[in-house]
């Protein structure tokens, strides 16, 4: 029976496969770049994903997504996402998470939630003509796959480095969060603001500046890619 597997999900070591199609490499290491089965090929000693499903659907409300996280702004963040069931397709490459949508708790900064270039576990919240919108706000959501943000190094799910030992925060998926009772005010609304000051035109560019130093206008670039197609950190 093939395994399903999800982005960032480690295939093989190098020196035993070699990444085919649907993977990445990275640090001697195979990876998956999408969603899919993991097929192994004796003869060639090679590893892919192969997609799973034919049957498509366009995804809907409460359909579990993964995605890299691409940038960050002062209210939203932009993912690079994929459909967790390979039979449900996507009409974008990319979607947002409200600050809202990252806790159930009063949420300041994304930062201390994820980082760029973070794996995630999300859930859709809800598909708008503009774009779609994700959560990670419950238990079962959040990072899957994290890096340090000092020397890139791939961090424990305690969230401490290997290499330099450093500790950093993150909402990690499958570990309950501790609530916070409220003493009012309530969460505050996500969204993005046009150049024109509304919420929600697509394309006026997003409120604040990029963590990638991008300006506050339009997308910066996204996470570099590498291998064959698929997620790329």
């Amino acid at each position: 029976m093939a395994k399903l597997v999800y982005p960032g999900t480690q295939l093989a070591y190098e020196e035993e496969l070699a990444g085919d199609e649907n993977t990445y490499n990275e640090d001697g290491r195979v990876y998956a770049a999408m969603v899919g089965e993991q097929r192994e090929d004796a003869a060639k000693r090679s590893v892919s994903v192969a997609k799973k499903g034919r049957s498509v659907r366009g995804i809907k409300t409460g359909d579990p997504v993964y995605g890299i996280i691409a940038d960050i702004y002062e209210q939203i963040a932009l993912v690079r996402f994929q459909p967790a069931d390979a039979s449900h397709a996507a009409n974008r490459t990319f979607c947002y998470i409200r600050i809202s949508e990252v806790s159930h708790n009063y949420a300041r900064e994304f930062r201390d939630y994820f980082k760029i270039g973070d794996f995630i576990k999300a859930r859709v919240k809800e598909v708008k003509e503009l774009g779609t919108y994700l959560t990670i706000v419950d238990d079962d959501l959040g990072v899957i796959r994290a890096f340090c943000s000092r020397d890139r190094t791939e961090l424990s799910q305690e969230g401490v480095c290997p290499k330099c030992k450093g500790r950093e925060r993150r909402k990690w998926a499958g570990r309950p969060e501790q609530r916070e009772e409220r003493g009012g005010g309530g969460r505050r609304e996500g969204g993005f603001r046009g150049r024109d000051g509304g919420r929600g035109r697509e394309g006026g560019g997003f409120r604040g500046r990029s963590e990638r130093g991008g300006g506050s206008n339009g997308f910066s670039r996204g996470p570099r890619r590498e291998g064959r197609g698929g997620f790329r950190r």
